[in-house]
């Protein structure tokens, strides 16, 4: 069963690329026209039959098609499943159709990783009528197994992607897409499993009217739940954009949006929006930003606290200057909330600052950026506990200094971050560092590395429960280096570590590969893998993975 919904959610991409394959072993060339009747060779003018000055050599056919086969043993503990299907036995890694395209002649791509029972992906593209269609196509598999006390059953995502491109004619083109997601999650009790699909299908249509650009687009998303849990819904949504220039100085775009949600067994609901935003050019090192929305929702289905309005104001400055930019942004949020009796309307307001330098300091690059959002007005709790349940205060400063030569590069970044809610006396305070590089230390050899810290400094608690428990500190550490001999023989060797709280881990992973030929390739991979649980030690495990590869061009 499961092969057969793997080869039929994949058919459409595979048989759009595969019709195409063959074009790319066509011969380009025409043979050679005979040789006119032999003269007799004067001896002062003759040469070695190698160097003969009117033999032409024949160019080797190009071989863009690639195939993989090989075969992967993962022994060790089960709890390397909670992570991904590590795969297991023969299998395909890896296989790569391409049609080159010529004058008149459609070009296409194929690519696909994975086997069915395994992480797996299908993707595909095909250019057809001279470039003015184009066809895309991907689909995804993967799952994994939710740990508890006990491994449970597998947790599996689905997802299938294609998008058609139509150019109609100058200025105008055209849109459909076609993406669903199924998600099947299987959890430890007493919480129970869930199973959804989804379902989108959009067309559009775009060009030029009236010396702007006009768009329109229709949406439909249908979402089903296999369990019963949840009644199904369907959300039709309808946009419409315009977008002018005002000569060379300004420019302006209008949208409107219209959504329906129907759910079985229950009233409509309805959503609207409105937006005017622009662009204005104040110089030749200046511009100036500005957005203004409003959002109106209609929700009949419930029975608590909801939102029925949102305005939101923004602006942002941008100047340029020697070997520096500047960025200041400004954003302005209000919300009518209506209270849990719907008795009164609540109206939280909050404002957002954030600015942006980058330039260049010396032989480097130095980013500096950060935010700052203030809650003005808050909203009444109808709840037991009546305290705020949003943050009044947060705030961000991230500095990054990054630079090099040909040889090396090294970068360095800073981010804090700082969460506040009054009511609650709770503070989040929360620094990232992270530093790294590369060097190319000979033709052959080249290094990389990279080290992360995580601090969290929370103050606060719930029910007697300090919440630092849940903000554990944490570090990782990579490094590694890659080595080529010659165009033939190469390797690689790579060491992750890291720790967090009271799990801590390494993996190391070592690969080799050896060119057969020229168009077969062999590899060769070990990856001893280790995961630690200091404190229950259900989710760790010792495993070793090791994996043969043998690629072939044609």
């Amino acid at each position: 069963m499961k092969l057969k919904v793997w080869l039929s959610t994949g058919t459409m991409a595979i048989l759009a690329m595969a019709a195409t394959a063959g074009w790319a072993q066509e011969e380009t060339k025409q043979d050679p026209p005979a040789t006119e009747t032999a003269q007799p060779a004067d001896p002062a003018n003759e040469q070695p039959a190698d160097q003969t000055s009117d033999s032409e050599e024949k160019e080797a056919p190009v071989k863009r098609n690639e195939f993989s086969i090989g075969y992967t043993s993962s022994r060790g503990n089960v709890n390397l499943k909670q992570h991904a299907r590590i795969p297991e036995g023969f299998g395909i890694h890896n296989f790569r159709l391409l049609a080159p395209g010529t004058e008149g002649r459609a070009w296409a791509k194929f690519i696909g990783r994975g086997f069915p029972r395994q992480d797996n992906v299908l993707q595909g593209l095909a250019i057809l009528n001279n470039g003015h269609t184009v066809i895309r196509g991907i689909r995804t598999e993967y799952g994994f197994y939710t740990k508890d006390w006990r491994t449970k059953g597998l947790s599996e995502r689905r997802d299938v992607d294609y998008t058609i491109d139509q150019s109609i004619a100058p200025g105008i083109g055209a849109f459909a897409k076609y993406h669903s997601f199924d998600r099947q999650n299987r959890y430890p009790a007493p919480r129970d499993g869930d199973h959804t699909r989804n379902e989108v299908l959009a067309v559009g249509v775009g060009g030029k009217v009236l010396e702007g650009n006009l768009n329109l687009a229709v949406a439909s998303r249908r979402t089903s739940d296999v369990t019963g849990a949840q009644p199904k819904t369907l959300q039709k949504q309808y946009t419409a954009s315009y977008s002018h220039d005002l000569g060379d100085v300004m420019s302006l775009e209008g949208s409107f949006g219209y959504a329906r949600i129907e759910q079985s067994g229950l009233a409509s609901s309805n959503i609207k929006t409105y937006a005017l935003g622009g662009n204005i050019d104040m110089g030749p090192s200046t511009g100036l930003q500005f957005h203004l929305g409003r959002t109106d929702y209609d929700f009949n289905n419930i029975q608590n606290a909801y939102i029925r309005k949102r305005l939101v104001t923004s602006a942002r400055l941008m100047h340029h200057f020697n070997k520096w930019s500047v960025q200041l942004g400004y954003k302005h949020q209000e919300t009518e909330r209506v209270r849990k009796d719907h008795t009164f309307v609540d109206v939280p307001k909050y404002n957002e600052f954030d600015a942006r330098l980058a330039g260049k300091l010396g032989p480097a690059r130095l980013t500096i950026r950060g935010s700052y959002q203030d809650l003005l007005r808050s909203a009444v709790v109808q709840t037991q506990d009546t305290r705020q349940m949003i943050w009044d205060d947060k705030a961000m400063l991230q500095t990054k200094l990054d630079g090099g030569n040909d040889k090396v590069q090294v970068y360095a970044a800073h981010t804090y971050r700082f969460h506040q809610n009054r009511q609650r006396g709770v503070e989040m305070r929360w620094n990232n560092l992270a530093f790294g590089g590369s060097f190319i230390a000979t033709p052959q050899v080249s290094l990389f590395g990279e080290v992360a810290f995580d601090n969290f400094k929370v103050q606060g608690s719930d029910s007697g429960q300090y919440l630092d428990f849940y903000f554990p500190n944490a570090r990782n550490a990579a490094l590694g280096f890659n080595y080529t001999k010659d165009a033939t023989l190469g390797g690689s060797a790579s060491l992750n570590y890291y720790s967090s709280g009271d799990v801590s881990g390494t993996q190391l992973t070592l690969s080799v590969y050896k060119q057969l030929g020229e168009d077969h390739k062999v590899e060769l991979l070990i990856a001893p893998w280790r995961q630690t649980d200091k404190l229950y030690g259900i989710t760790g495990y010792r495993a070793t993975i090791l994996s043969a590869r043998y690629t072939v061009r044609f």
